[in-house]
Order: structure tokens, then C-alpha cells, then sequence
């Protein structure tokens, strides 16, 4: 990511069975009751880098004790 920006779209999590939005395109909290999901926060991790995190509260899938989290990173030139 080094050299260009970048910003975290559209979040989901899955299991076998469900999923659920966690975040629009825009990378703009769905789930913003409970603080199950917040807002992302970004840092430079070295000269080529940058790391993207969210606080988030634990929680599961009544169907399953795996949860998927799956995010679109979007590159800007």
C-alpha cells in the first residue's frame, strides 16, 4: 500500500449458514448498537505500509462457534 492511499470498504461476517453487514462501501459502521462493530483506524507500519483495525466485541452465530470476517480494501492511485 506504500505509495498510494487506501481506505476499508464494505465488512461482513459469515459462517456456514449467515452472514451479516458490518460495513457499507463507504467503510461506515452497520452495526453500531452495542459497539459490535466501530469504526477503522489506520497507521503507517513502516516506509511501505499501513495497518487498518477496528475495535470490536466479541460475539458468535447461533448456528456456528466460527465467524468469518471478510473486508474490501479499496487502492487509490
Amino acid at each position: 500500500v506504500g505509495g498510494s492511499d487506501a481506505r476499508i470498504g464494505r465488512c461482513w461476517a459469515k459462517d456456514n449458514t449467515s452472514e451479516i453487514e458490518l460495513s457499507d462501501d463507504r467503510g461506515c459502521s452497520l452495526q453500531t448498537t452495542g459497539n459490535v462493530w466501530g469504526s477503522f483506524k489506520s497507521e503507517n507500519s513502516g516506509a511501505e505500509g499501513r495497518v487498518f483495525y477496528n475495535d470490536i466485541k466479541a460475539w458468535a452465530f447461533p448456528t456456528s462457534n466460527k465467524v468469518n470476517i471478510l473486508c474490501n480494501l479499496h487502492l487509490c492511485a
